[in-house]
């Protein structure tokens, strides 16, 4: 018997309680290289997923069960000698010899045992729940290698994990039936155990993935990691596809008894290097809609080019009211104007927003292929709009020296920059000016100009000013005001990176910013005070469990503790005394994933991060359903019949959590695309050394981040100087033998040693001083200083940190747990695996 299975053997016996590696080493005895070695086969055990750590550090092992032999087209990884001696090992501590069949420990004292066993089958009582929900019915998670979790649909139920050989043939996004078959010991950090019983529904997804051609037959490798498996296509079934042709297929079956699911071939993607075809897969893997349906072509077909004369009859003429849009330099879809005017003591502010819902009417077809996007989606190179383009870029658009129809929201406000009156009324406008933020920045901050009127220099002071009392103001409030650096990525006409670095957020930026705050709460609040339904963006308070994760890390670093039920501004004042600090980056993460996810919903409760009793998103209808939803409702109002029965909130509540989830998906698309690129762009530096900062610590390495904030992981194997281990009672990494300590903020140089953008993946190894020494830096990519590219169509403002003005949720700081819907999937306490640094949306 080897030492891994004695190893294993062991962990898995009752007798056992869970200890860090260190001390499983000291409890065997061993020292010098037979203790490295030692910690190489850990290293192997948790690769395998044989053995976790619980993130205190301590090592677990899963329930045991028969492997059963299959026959596969992957070939097996090759075991390599552990270099222990097996027989004065088993002999270093008074510990029961394992059987011969690597089962149960043989004990003298051992008598036939008639106690139920661990892992022994549930009743049929104990396997569902009272309620509607049961708790053994849900969905699988996988994992690329091979093990699953078990998400119930009843939110009490904690996730269960599934091994490899319990799957029953499920696979990925499945509906299932499962038995609990350990229940676990939360206590001591051992998870429920469980086994497929029966698939009650196939994943409806098509899959993306990588052609492999063998013939008369081949195999797609998914993009996605969640599929362990390789999908089989008979040579009929592949539309022929090329060896590494990107494809979109279809699992038609996945017999439990056969390595792999078979499927065919809906769609050849094209080949895996071809112009755009990288994006387009990702695309198609989040099942984001190319094609309007015709209906809707038919519709806008029969749209005006231009705004009719007789459309402005019963509006507000503002075509002479001085008026300008502010948007990123490749910006197509204006859906929002600014006015501003001083009168005496006090600012006239106008913003116009697109008045979509004239031309998108309720349960048309247009309005129906918008709802099921949700949102339009930014992919670099491309944007998939929620509205054809006829809208979106045309007649919605509020293009300059254009009639355009708008929903204008005038607010009265004194010399403290504080609400004293506001209106709403339709509005026609003609926009005078369109700007770009680049421009506009540089004149507010640099006296830059770059045109020959005048009035508009006066009109842009007037703004800038305003913009300070406002958001002097809602800093006052307790605003969380998240500045997080934004990552830009810059792509050739073939499609290929050729730059990234740190998107800037100027004056500009923040202007347009906070005056869309502001409209979005006042048109919020006002439904409120009239009690009628209306649709909200709410973002809760931080729960119990994240308090105290948060108050353990400001202990750590001794900084006040907030209290249990914080607010906003105990959290703003952390991330002001944290300003300037080595350690700012790590309070800042940890603070921002303290807070729950901002989402829609017909209830209003405050939004923690703005400090905003009552907040909405009505500033974007081009773009956010949501918004278009908003609009709606206020025309009901404005014409003397809002709409408050029961059914109205009912709908809005369904609503609320479809858009949820299309902006959730867009998220994730988009951000799937910005790590992909980045490993693109990354590769042509493999063997260069950089200068980075330490941005998260794992049980499993070290994860820094570059000065053009491109992050990757060095990994703890590859640290062969030392055994490292997290410490996450003080947020440090230790190096057992040398002490070497590794913090959060720490700035290092590391070797580039791989970078894949198929798997999204940066690999870094750390090189200490003595290693640093004649390495070549000349290779490391440098921050851009020159000219901002922003998203085709909309600017980091639109698809980045603002949030308000049509900004997008960022997941690359949550933790896994928070990714994965409250779902902790893997080792990773304080990390941030996703790749990059980018703040929630609002």
């Amino acid at each position: 018997m080897d030492i891994k299975r004695f190893l294993l053997s062991y962990l898995q016996s009752e007798n056992y309680e869970p200890i860090r590696v260190q001390e499983l080493a000291d409890f065997f005895g061993l020292e010098g290289q037979e203790r490295l070695d030692f910690y190489r086969i850990i290293d192997d055990l948790l690769d395998q997923e044989v053995v976790r750590m619980t993130k205190r550090g301590k090592v677990l092992a899963y329930s045991s069960s028969k492997k059963k032999t299959k026959k596969s087209h992957k070939k097996e990884k090759k075991e390599e000698p552990s270099g222990l001696d097996l027989e004065g090992f088993y002999q270093t501590v008074d510990m029961p010899m394992p059987s011969a069949e690597g089962g149960k420990p043989i004990r003298e004292e051992d008598e036939p045992e008639d106690r139920e066993e661990v892992g022994a089958m549930p009743s049929k009582e104990d396997q569902e729940s009272p309620g509607p929900r049961k708790k053994n019915e849900g969905r699988i998670q996988g994992n690329a290698k091979g093990f699953a979790f078990f998400i119930s649909d009843n939110p009490e139920m904690e996730d269960v994990f599934i091994g490899p050989d319990d799957l029953n043939g499920a696979l990925h996004g499945d509906r299932v039936r499962i038995q609990v078959t350990n229940q676990g010991d939360p206590a001591k950090g051992k998870r429920a155990e469980g086994r497929v019983m029966e698939v009650l529904e196939r994943n409806p997804k098509k899959i993306v993935g990588r052609y492999q051609d063998m013939g008369d037959y081949g195999f797609v490798i998914p993009d996605q990691k969640a599929y362990s498996k390789d999908i089989y296509i008979d040579g009929g079934n592949a539309m022929n596809a090329k060896e590494n042709d990107k494809v979109l297929v279809r699992v038609d079956r996945f017999e439990k008894d056969k390595e792999n699911p078979e499927g065919h071939v809906l769609m050849v993607i094209g080949p895996m290097d071809g112009k755009g075809v990288d994006i387009t897969s990702v695309a198609m893997a989040y099942d984001l809609p190319y094609e309007f349906s015709e209906e809707t072509k038919a519709e806008v077909a029969q749209l005006p080019k231009e705004v009719k004369s007789e459309e402005v009859k019963d509006r507000k003429d503002l075509r002479k009211l001085y008026t300008v849009t502010i948007d990123g330099a490749d910006a197509k879809d204006f859906d929002d104007a600014i006015s501003v005017e001083k009168r005496g003591n006090y600012y006239n502010l106008y913003v116009h927003i697109a008045d979509v819902s004239h031309y998108v009417k309720e349960g048309s077809a247009l309005d129906k292929d918008a709802f099921a996007r949700g949102n339009s989606v930014y992919l670099l190179d491309r944007v998939i709009p929620m509205l054809p383009e006829d809208l979106s870029n045309g007649l919605c658009s509020l293009l300059p020296g254009q009639d355009r129809l708008a929903m204008t929201t005038q607010m009265t406000l004194d010399e403290e920059g504080k609400l004293v009156d506001y209106q709403f009324y339709r509005s026609v406008i003609r926009s005078d000016h369109r700007l770009v933020y680049e421009d506009v920045s540089d004149y507010l901050e640099f006296g830059k100009t770059f045109t020959e009127d005048g009035a508009l220099y006066d009109r842009l002071d007037l703004m800038e000013v305003l913009f300070s009392k406002l958001h002097q103001h809602r800093m006052e409030e307790g605003t969380i005001d998240f500045d997080f650096p934004e990552i830009r990525v810059v792509l050739d006409e073939e499609g290929r990176p050729v730059e990234v670095g740190q998107e800037e957020r100027r004056v500009a930026n923040r202007i347009i910013e906070e005056f869309m705050i502001l409209n979005n709460v006042v048109v919020g609040r006002h439904f409120y005070d009239l009690k009628l339904p209306y649709i909200y963006r709410i973002h809760g308070l931080p729960s119990p469990e994240a308090i105290d994760r948060l108050n353990r890390v400001l202990q750590a670093y001794r900084y006040p503790m907030v209290s249990d039920q914080a607010q906003p501004g105990e959290l703003q004042d952390i991330l002001r005394l944290a300003e300037g600090k080595k350690e700012e980056s790590f309070i800042q993460m940890v603070v921002l994933t303290s807070l729950q996810k901002a989402i829609y919903s017909p209830s209003t409760t405050m939004h923690f991060g703005l400090a905003a009793d009552h907040y909405s998103h009505f500033t974007a209808p081009i773009r956010r359903y949501s918004d278009l939803i908003a609009h709606r409702l206020l025309k009901a109002w404005l014409d003397g019949h809002p709409l408050k029965d029961g059914q109205v909130k009912e709908k809005i509540f369904d609503q609320c959590i479809h858009i949820t989830e299309t902006e959730e998906n867009a998220e994730d698309a988009e951000h799937d695309v910005v790590d992909m690129k980045c490993a693109e762009y990354m590769r042509q530096y493999i063997g260069g050394s950089f200068s980075g900062v330490v941005s998260s610590l794992t049980n499993f390495g070290v994860f820094i981040a570059l000065d053009n904030l491109v992050e990757g992981l060095a990994h703890f194997r590859d640290m062969t100087d030392d055994y490292y281990t997290y410490d996450e009672d003080h947020f440090v990494v230790r190096g057992e033998r040398t002490n070497r300590k590794i913090h959060y903020g720490d700035r290092v140089l590391v070797l580039l040693t791989g970078s894949n953008p198929e798997t999204r993946e940066i690999d870094f190894k750390i090189l200490w001083p003595d290693e640093g020494k004649g390495q070549n830096r000349e290779t490391a990519p440098q921050e851009s200083k020159g000219r901002r590219r922003a998203h085709p169509g909309r600017d980091k403002h639109r698809t980045g940190n603002k949030g308000m003005k049509g900004g997008k949720p960022s997941k690359s700081f949550q933790t896994r747990m928070e990714k994965s819907g409250g779902r902790q999937k893997n080792r990773k306490p304080f990390s941030n695996r996703g790749g990059r640094q980018r703040k929630k949306g609002r």
